[in-house]
């Protein structure tokens, strides 16, 4: 469990908005996370469309710059 599982389990709640910028890493928090309503995230690294692709199945993709994305 990572951190934020932890504090999804401890708080019962899902966030509504959460902002990921963490260097690489974020492939491993959004493959187990319980997804909010709006994600902010930057990609890292070669998997980058798999996962754009992803999200892109599950929210609206509302902005894009470089490897910044924001999804709702």
């Amino acid at each position: 469990m990572n951190g934020l599982e932890a504090l999804q389990q401890k708080i019962g709640v899902t966030p509504d908005i959460l902002k990921l910028d963490i260097e690489g890493e974020e492939y491993k928090v959004v493959d187990h996370l319980e997804l909010p309503k709006c994600l902010m995230v930057e990609f890292h690294g070669e998997r980058e469309s798999e996962y754009v692709t992803y999200l892109q199945g599950r929210y609206k993709e509302a902005f894009k710059s470089g490897h910044d994305y924001l999804f709702i």
